[in-house]
């Protein structure tokens, strides 16, 4: 009697569960399962469910649906579900303590999606659930999804992290439970996990089971990321996968049922079979690529029934090991900033921002430029982090912070007995740490000429010599280097090399001082005193607006610490700690100048007045606008005539003039001035 065939019946709470079920796993089999839904949302379920293999899309829908099953014998699943590796690599290196939104189409998806990456060992992000029309939505600068599209009334940074997929255990037990041929399935479920989150197989206990079934055993072979050859007692070879053949270039047909001694001679399983090693590791090179076996004994209590090899390209070897030392060494290494961390909705800054995104794309090196504290590391670890490099370390290091000769075994590392005081076995240098990932290099202006043409090498030739050292180390690295001076004139004069220059210079970019980007300097200062009680007297936040900041955001930050240990709640411009430093410029200690006063020009005297009106209206105004104010009271000022009017006006303190879109202000003694030959 010909069997009937098993009908897959799916059961879920909501519909667009039991819809994203149902796509995936026609996509997989396609005509080759049939496939019956049932959802408590649409009450399907409550008219009894059929079926002989029931997938159920979690623990609760099972204990709500059970006593509705008619067919006691059905066999039940659990969906077990992942995420794709690619999209946990988005959100692997977010920084420690960041408050995201998970974003989905219900509350109990969110819920389940948050579940699954804080299993997958991402735990070091605070997750908050959202849902399509909640209502308030939360308040978070960052979105994680699941592949939703968010409202379009909500503009935050958001990371995609692809849908959640069945895994392959749930595959393998509907494949096993519905009685099904699993060849004309293999290729394509080797290809749908090709880019899941790995799993441990427990290799050497599978293979040493021999009650494991030889389909699924020889699925779980094709599918592990590695060569697997595994033969019997007697050196017959009875698995060789798919990797393996594309490693070795052989067909499995010439490989299984032949012995390992004619096949490949050169592999050592004899000292494994008899029982001269358990385990051996060494590099063979097979038509010049060079693949790293590992071979362990199969065993079944003390007697040895086989042995199984597993091959690794060395690349790839070196690439685990390479991260491995990184978190080993390297705990500094790992870069915590990316771009929605970069805080300013100014023209210049978003226009940088944008620059740098696309920079990050290349391999080319980098050359930031910008004064201290504007914030040249955020931006060059915001770079590394948006990289194809950003799953390897990000080094950063202060050319300005040693001597030379401690700058040198820094960056290049040291050989044993190179120095005194030299460690025992040398030490790597930066340029080995970062291998493969980034290397910022802050304050390059400052490096030794010396040490210059050693860095040209490195750039040049992928290639490093530690101190002391006769051997070369090949690196992969890219260069993001910054300053604050103007190594244009540096070459000029001689103290930088030009080669090393135009090989830093790539990719240059520009972060513009605090001073030209104003209207970032209040969401700036919000944010430093974030979670505090302090509020600024519109006095105090006016002359936090006009303070030229020197030390820019790094000054701004100081100035927010301070107030925050400073425990006074309404903070006056006196109450600043840059306010006694900008005394008497911007104080309202100044008298005056009567001999000021008489050596006003008619046109002076009106720049003061717009200047003053600007002040009280808590705007900055330009040469541009002041002349068009000239214009429409009948005053002819050129733009040259102009100019000279502020450059002298500035020159006697009444004016300070803004570099850019800064604009021109009028200082306390020009106010005190021009009210006292107003009244």
């Amino acid at each position: 009697m010909k069997k009937l065939p098993k009908f897959l019946t799916i059961i879920s709470l909501h519909k667009n569960t039991l819809v994203a079920f149902e796509k995936e796993i026609r996509e997989m089999f396609q005509d080759h399962v049939k496939i019956k839904l049932y959802c408590f949302e649409d009450e399907t379920v409550y008219e009894g469910i059929d079926g002989d293999v029931i997938l159920m899309s979690n623990y609760n829908v099972f204990e709500q649906a059970r006593r509705y099953i008619k067919n006691g014998n059905a066999a039940v699943i659990i969906a077990r579900r992942t995420l794709s590796e690619q999209g946990i690599k988005k959100i692997k290196n977010l920084q420690k303590g960041t408050n995201a939104i998970l974003y989905n189409v219900t509350l109990e998806m969110a819920i389940e999606t948050i579940s699954t990456i804080y299993q997958l060992g991402i735990r070091q992000i605070n997750l908050i659930p959202a849902y399509k029309d909640m209502n308030p939505f939360p308040n978070v600068d960052l979105v994680i999804t699941p592949g939703e599209k968010l409202e379009p009334s909500v503009e935050v940074e958001k990371i995609d992290i692809g849908s959640r997929i069945l895994d392959l255990s749930t595959y393998m037990d509907i494949l096993a439970k519905m009685d099904n041929n699993l060849l004309y399935l293999e290729e394509k479920i080797k290809l749908h996990f090709a880019n899941i989150v790995p799993i441990s197989y427990g290799l050497d206990k599978l293979l040493g089971r021999k009650d494991q079934l030889a389909s699924q055993l020889e699925l779980f072979l094709q599918i592990i990321p590695n060569g697997i050859i595994a033969i019997d007692s007697s050196g017959i070879i009875t698995i060789f996968n798919d990797i393996a053949a594309n490693l070795l270039h052989k067909k499995p047909p010439t490989v299984i049922g032949h012995s390992y001694e004619t096949v490949f001679p050169e592999l050592t399983f004899s000292k494994i079979l008899s029982g001269e090693k358990e385990s051996t590791e060494e590099v063979m090179n097979f038509r010049q690529t060079s693949i790293v076996i590992t071979m362990n004994s199969l065993k079944v209590g003390s007697e040895i029934t086989g042995a199984v090899a597993r091959l690794v390209p060395f690349q790839e070897t070196e690439k685990r090991q390479h991260r491995l030392r990184t978190q080993l060494l390297g705990k500094g290494f790992v870069p915590k900033y990316h771009f929605f961390h970069i805080i300013g909705d100014s023209f210049s800054i978003k226009k940088q921002k944008e620059i740098a995104q696309r920079m990050a794309m290349s391999d080319a090196s980098i050359l930031i430029n910008g004064e201290s504290g504007t914030g040249k590391e955020l931006f060059a670890q915001a770079i590394h982090n948006h990289s194809q490099r950003s799953q390897y370390a990000f080094v950063a290091f202060n050319c300005a912070a040693l001597p030379e000769q401690l700058l040198e075994s820094e960056l290049f590392g040291y050989e044993e007995g190179a120095f005194t005081g030299a460690k025992k076995g040398g030490k790597p240098g930066l340029f080995e740490h970062g291998h493969l990932g980034t290397v910022f290099l802050d304050e390059i202006g400052e490096m030794p000429k010396s040490l210059q043409a050693r860095l040209l090498r490195v750039l040049q030739e992928k290639e490093v010599m530690r101190v002391g050292g006769s051997s070369i180390i090949p690196v992969n690295i890219r260069i993001i280097a910054a300053t604050n001076r103007d190594l244009k004139s540096e070459v000029t004069k001689g103290t930088f090399r030009k080669d090393l220059y135009y090989r830093l210079n790539v990719l240059p970019l520009s972060i513009p001082p605090l001073r030209e980007r104003t209207e970032d300097i209040i969401p700036l200062f919000s944010y430093f005193i974030q979670g505090h009680d302090i509020l600024l007297t519109e006095e105090a936040r006016h002359y936090i607006e006009y303070y030229p900041w020197p030390g820019n955001i790094r000054e701004l930050e100081n100035c927010a610490n301070y107030l925050i240990n400073y425990g006074k709640q309404i903070v006056e411009p006196t109450d600043l700690p840059i306010y006694t430093e900008t005394a008497p410029t911007l104080s309202g200690n100044v008298t005056p100048d009567p001999q000021l006063e008489n050596n006003l020009t008619h046109n002076e005297l009106f720049i003061l007045e717009v200047l003053y009106q600007a002040f009280t209206d808590q705007k900055r105004v330009g040469r541009k606008r002041i002349a068009e104010i000239a214009f429409n009271r009948d005053l002819f000022l050129s733009e040259q005539q102009l100019r000279s009017h502020l450059t002298s006006m500035k020159e006697r303190g009444l004016v300070d003039i803004g570099l850019g879109r800064g604009g021109t202000t009028i200082t306390q003694n020009g106010i005190k001035t021009f009210l006292k030959i107003k009244n």
